[in-house]
């Protein structure tokens, strides 16, 4: 046998565990496509009668705050509060704790959100440092 018929038997028998593996590997994820169909599809029937607007939306759904804690978070605080105030939910709060910030997490929010200061009074069931400043949106009026 020469160099090049070795050469050949050898790329072909590299092209056949290619094709063996690549046929394999494609089963296989065929397979599992085909389980988490059949789950999805047991699971979008289960649920089928559950209308969630109505319930999220419902008086019976109890009221849900959110508490962010930002503590130098000027460059993403307003993204995340955006993103949380898309909530579909009946009665939720988001409430950012400022906690000792010293660059302009408050600003950025101040200016995003048209906040202004309110003389709200708050009960103290926790321990924590002064209140020095509670803030509220008149869009939002909680």
């Amino acid at each position: 046998m020469t160099a090049m018929g070795l050469l050949v038997d050898v790329l072909l028998g590299f092209n056949y565990f290619v094709l063996v593996y690549f046929t394999a590997l494609n089963s296989i994820y065929l397979v599992l496509f085909l389980v988490s169909l059949r789950e999805v599809m047991r699971f979008v029937r289960r649920t089928f009668f559950s209308d969630y607007r109505q319930i999220m939306q419902s008086e019976l759904t109890w009221p849900i705050s959110v508490i962010i804690p930002a503590h130098n978070e000027e460059k993403t605080i307003v993204e995340t509060v955006r993103s949380l105030l898309m909530v579909n939910y009946r009665e939720f709060e988001v409430i950012v704790v400022s906690d000792g910030s010293t660059d302009g997490t408050l600003k950025r929010l101040v200016e995003t959100f048209d906040l202004s200061h309110t003389d709200r009074v708050y009960r103290r069931s926790i321990a924590t440092r002064t209140v020095r400043g509670i803030y509220g949106s008149l869009e939002r009026p909680t």
